[in-house]
């Protein structure tokens, strides 16, 4: 994950090598004890990638970690149903994504879903297996994104990351034009138990 296809996008670097460690950490974990592991991407675009199959993505990079996952386990006698879903409103980045992932629908079961996160939790929630899920919420800035409104997504079994550009958050928290801050945080109690420092100007 090194090579040219990440220069100038060290931070997409950063956040694959995480992703990828930590998909497989858990699925090997979980896979001892469950037999299905559902993976649910809710930002699943594939926008800057440089190699046409989409190798440096992180759909193709989850895809490919939890196939290594599941022949490691089947040497360890233990069958693991591997289930994805990849969900992306924009049209043109999820043509792509639906290039980028074809090659690997005979191996894993993978619904893509072209809405926006909220409007695809009960869509998710259906398609989830009874097992372990891990979901991954990486949105652009903040938008896309009501706790509320996904809360069936926090009840499954599982563990969900949200990933928050911090300029992105910073910029606009003092704001009240009307940029939905309660309904990102799931309430507004936020303002009391959130610290976000302010860079002076």
């Amino acid at each position: 994950m090194s090579d040219d296809a990440y220069r100038g996008r060290e931070q997409t670097l950063i956040k694959h090598f995480v992703l990828k460690h930590y998909v497989e950490t858990a699925a090997v974990i979980t896979g001892s004890s469950w037999s299905a592991f559902t993976y649910v991407d809710g930002f699943a675009g594939i926008w800057r990638s440089r190699k046409e199959d989409g190798q440096d993505s992180s759909p193709v990079i989850v895809l490919k970690s939890l196939l290594d996952v599941q022949s490691i386990l089947r040497r360890r006698g233990k069958e693991l149903t591997l289930k994805c879903v990849f969900v992306e409103k924009d049209r043109k980045a999820f043509a792509r994504l639906q290039q980028c992932v074809a090659p690997y629908r005979d191996r894993v079961e993978v619904l893509t879903l072209n809405k926006g996160l909220e409007e695809a939790i009960d869509s998710i929630t259906r398609f989830a297996s009874p097992g372990f899920t891990l979901s991954f919420i990486d949105p652009t800035g903040w938008t896309g994104l009501g706790l509320l409104k996904i809360q069936p997504l926090l009840r499954l079994t599982g563990e969900v990351l949200i990933n928050f550009m911090y300029d992105h958050i910073n910029r606009f928290i003092h704001s009240d034009h009307g940029l939905g801050w309660d309904d990102l945080f799931g309430g507004d109690g936020w303002k009391n138990t959130l610290f976000v420092e302010t860079r002076a100007a």
